[in-house]
């Protein structure tokens, strides 16, 4: 099994981005 702060990264990578793309569209 991989470590769980991986997961975190990635996580957090995969919101960030979509948080991005949101914004942009928003605006």
């Amino acid at each position: 099994m991989a470590k769980p702060t991986k997961y975190v990264f990635v996580t957090g990578g995969v919101l960030s981005g979509l948080g991005k793309g949101i914004t942009a569209a928003s605006i």
